[in-house]
């Protein structure tokens, strides 16, 4: 077992490295306290932040992974009440249907990846005859359905509660005795930049608020800032490494930012709107004399949404707000298709 261990409180938190585990849902550590702890009559808390089933299948011949037909993301899959499995886009929504071969080579050797909590369920029952009572944002979405969720929570009193990223509020009436976070690397795919500090914060909250007896967080990178200073409870050391890189690689509050958006159904379209402006912006900043102004094109995490093509132009700089008014009047950016967003939420 390849684990490290700390303390906060009365909390012993151990911080297990999964990329020795990688053929298991759950660590070698995770497996022996869940069997511990039920044998024990105690209580277990997991969180998954993946509702469906599986992430993603793709071809173990060529690596085809499907996506949507209107996205630029992978088709997520569920499984409904009679355990057919179906696919759905989590962005527009689209449903679709699991082949049995593979869209580009005719493969028949594909296969499900990434664990969800449906998986889990199904695990958990398959390994220790237990069933999770399972928490998803469709049970907890409005006040009556919270007062049904805390309700059942009470007359089940369940050993086992498997949810997604919204179990990090404690749950009234019931007190875990063991956490398990599945991946304590939640925020660290997203391209915010302050991603390493909401992961931070994502961590923290579990740790400071829940109660138990002890913690266990899996993580492929066990060595990020973001969760080794999260299981010391070292918030200062976080803020002064997060600022750091923010004054290096100059984000806000450093400096300011703006993202322009542009979208189109045409490929090409987009290219050319894009880099009109974009050259534009690049004349207009040397013709004002603000070479340190930052001016780049670049396009999106994902690319296509709901059949629509993206790209961004990023401007990052100390006098942005002065540029932005100036680009505002010459080149009348409000008339030509993008959107200006001047608190990114990411890039």
């Amino acid at each position: 077992m390849n684990y490290t261990q700390y303390t906060q409180w009365t909390k012993n938190i151990f911080l297990v490295d999964m990329t020795r585990e990688l053929t298991r849902p759950f660590s070698e550590l995770a497996t022996k306290g869940i069997a511990k702890y039920l044998a024990e009559g105690k209580k277990i808390l997991i969180i998954n932040n993946k509702k469906w089933r599986s992430s993603w299948v793709m071809c173990h011949d060529c690596g085809h992974i499907p996506h949507c037909t209107h996205c630029d993301i992978s088709i997520a899959w569920h499984q409904d009440v009679h355990q057919e499995l179906f696919g759905i886009c989590h962005i527009c929504k689209t449903h679709y249907t699991l082949d049995t071969r593979c869209a580009e080579c005719d493969s028949e050797d594909i296969a499900l990846y990434g664990i969800g909590n449906q998986q889990l369920t199904d695990h958990i029952q398959t390994q220790r005859d237990q069933t999770p009572l399972l928490i998803q944002s469709n049970l907890a979405n409005s006040p009556t359905k919270i007062k049904k969720l805390q309700q059942t929570i009470q007359d089940k009193n369940p050993a086992i509660i498997l949810g997604t990223a919204l179990l990090s509020v404690p749950i009234q009436w019931w007190t875990p005795d063991l956490i398990l976070v599945v991946s304590a690397d939640l925020w660290l795919h997203s391209p915010h930049y302050a991603a390493s500090w909401h992961n931070f914060c994502f961590l923290s909250d579990i740790i400071s608020y829940q109660s138990c007896e002890q913690m266990i967080l899996q993580s492929y990178q066990p060595e990020h800032r973001s969760i080794h200073y999260a299981c010391k409870g070292d918030v200062e050391s976080m803020q002064s490494e997060e600022l750091a890189q923010r004054q290096e690689m100059q984000y806000p509050p450093v400096t300011q930012m703006c993202v322009l958006l542009h979208k189109h159904e045409i490929e090409e379209r987009l290219y050319t709107s894009t880099h009109k402006l974009y050259q534009e912006l690049l004349y207009l900043r040397d013709q004002y004399e603000m070479d340190d102004l930052e001016i780049y094109a670049t396009p999106p995490m994902i690319y296509k949404m709901y059949g629509k093509y993206r790209y961004h132009i990023i401007l990052k700089g100390s006098r942005l707000r002065q540029f932005l008014d100036i680009a505002y009047s010459k080149l009348k950016i409000h008339t030509r298709g993008f959107k200006v967003d001047r608190e990114p939420k990411g890039v």
